[in-house]
């Protein structure tokens, strides 16, 4: 029995369908829904691609098969890549020009990235030997990152468990790598500063800098949390963001940048002694800071709960974003106008059992935080949702903003933000449930759209196929791509959505 995924378009009205169509991808393909993945660059979706096995060589090598498709799933290339038999496939990124394919050999100590072109041509092979699985690093946990059109981000293990941060071109050269800094304080070690990845784009990347060993004292001439801003073409660090400010610890949680500055987004605690540096129990409220590209400060304000935010969305005691309750920011979206938004969810903790081994968190409303050219908080809209739960394990232990860290994406209610490449208009679409009817609850796909006449308008399709689970796959805007799944008949189907905004 051959195996397909139908494929339907489906441009709806409000109120009509407009126009269907069923389309099949070729059957020596073999693609399924979990293969399927979003070609973006910035926020605009570019087409799909799919990687996967294909078939074992004659001389006992894998061929994996790379499909490119265009915004309507066509295929646009079919490639097959070569890849040694004794690794396996670990994960792909994509940096919108070149993918790179991650393949491991755990036990012997092997790993190999293959960056490809858009033609899937091979541009280089890296392979990397004795890098040996430790209790801290497993090879899962080396992570590369895209950097839009430069190359790659690699921020994990590396060979004789050599400490670095390597930038990859896109040649697939080495072009600099970065080793963690010994501090010394009046002449005395304070132990090796901690190096992880934040941010990257074709202007800038930045890094997460913990120093866990500094106390009172040393931190008078040094902070132990910051964010270091380095150059793309040297490595060579630009300016630091120190996150003990005045007002408060930072807490970043999104970036707008463009060549000339880079703005950052998140929320302030209220500074303690601690070694995080802040107690979560006192969100104070929400923050955006300006650098430019030599790291003069342009422009900070902090937005407090109480006297800012306040102005614009009332809260009532179920919803306070206070000790059990939060905002998870979840994108930053500039437009051409000027205007900036922060597409934020609120969530809290739910019940636990007794020993705190496992309990419930829940996803709320959708939040639109709205900045004018200079960054100055001008709107909130609040955007109503039935409410999600999810089973986190100890979360009796868990702070009430580390529960956001602990939700993983798919447990909130959002999926992803696409932009025109104007940046004239934009949509973030969720997932939800219609829960009107307990006897019929039906899956809701919703979007929050920053439309042509400026306004922000909330379309919604209700799914009346009624399948067993849904994914929700990123689309050019306005629309969305959803795959359906029914287990009683084992099939799915992929249906392009277009909201009427």
């Amino acid at each position: 029995m051959r195996r397909c995924i139908i494929l339907s378009l489906l441009f709806m009205s409000s109120t009509t369908w407009i126009h269907s169509q069923s389309i099949t991808f070729p059957p020596d393909k073999n693609i399924s829904t979990s293969d399927l993945l979003p070609l973006i660059v910035g926020q605009e979706v570019k087409g799909y691609y799919s990687f996967k096995f294909a078939r074992e060589t004659k001389d006992k090598k894998n061929e994996y098969n790379l499909l490119i498709m265009d915004i309507n799933f066509k295929i646009t290339r079919d490639a097959y890549l070569t890849i040694n038999n004794k690794v396996w496939f670990f994960r792909e990124t994509f940096n919108g020009d070149q993918f790179c394919f991650t393949f491991a050999n755990e036990n012997a100590g092997v790993i190999e990235y293959y960056i490809c072109d858009m033609e899937g041509k091979l541009v280089k092979l890296i392979h990397m030997e004795d890098v040996k699985k430790t209790h801290i690093y497993p090879t899962y946990m080396d992570n590369v990152y895209p950097v839009a059109h430069k190359g790659f981000f690699r921020d994990g293990i590396n060979p004789k468990q050599e400490e670095y941060l390597e930038m990859i071109g896109m040649d697939g050269r080495s072009l600099w790598k970065i080793h963690p800094k010994e501090i010394l304080i009046n002449g005395k070690n304070k132990g090796i500063e901690e190096l992880s990845f934040y941010y990257a784009d074709e202007n800038y990347i930045v890094l997460n800098v913990d120093i866990p060993k500094l106390d009172k004292d040393d931190l008078k001439k040094q902070s132990d949390h910051i964010l270091r801003a380095v150059n793309l073409e040297t490595g060579k660090q630009t300016f630091v963001v120190d996150k003990r400010h005045a007002k408060g610890f930072l807490v970043p949680m999104g970036v707008q940048a463009d060549q000339d500055q880079i703005t950052f987004f998140g929320q302030f605690f209220a500074n303690d002694g601690s070694k995080q540096g802040y107690n979560e129990k006192e969100n104070l409220g929400l923050y955006t800071m300006t650098y430019d590209a030599t790291g003069k400060l342009l422009q900070e304000h902090f937005n407090t709960w109480k006297d800012d935010v306040s102005k614009f969305l009332k809260l009532n005691e179920q919803d306070q974003v206070d000790g059990n309750r939060n905002i998870w920011i979840q994108d930053i979206v500039g437009t051409a106008s000027g205007k900036t938004f922060a597409i934020a969810e609120m969530y809290h903790r739910g019940f636990s059992n007794i020993a705190f081994s496992s309990g419930y968190a829940f996803v709320r409303d959708l939040l639109v935080f709205e900045f004018d050219a200079d960054f100055k908080l001008t709107a909130v809209d609040r955007f109503e949702k039935y409410k999600s739960s999810y089973q986190l394990a100890n979360i009796g232990f868990l702070s009430d903003y580390t529960i956001g860290e602990a939700l993983d994406p798919g447990s909130f209610d959002y999926k992803f933000t696409s932009q025109a490449a104007d940046r004239s208009v934009f949509n973030c679409v969720y997932d939800n449930f219609d829960k009107s009817d307990k006897s019929d609850k039906k899956f809701v796909i919703g979007a929050v759209g920053f439309n042509r006449d400026q306004e922000l308008v909330n379309p919604k399709i209700t799914l009346t196929t009624n399948p067993d689970d849904i994914k929700v796959l990123s689309a050019k805007p306005g629309y969305v791509a959803v795959i359906e799944y029914f287990k009683k008949d084992k099939y799915a189907t992929l249906t392009l959505y277009k909201f009427d905004f």
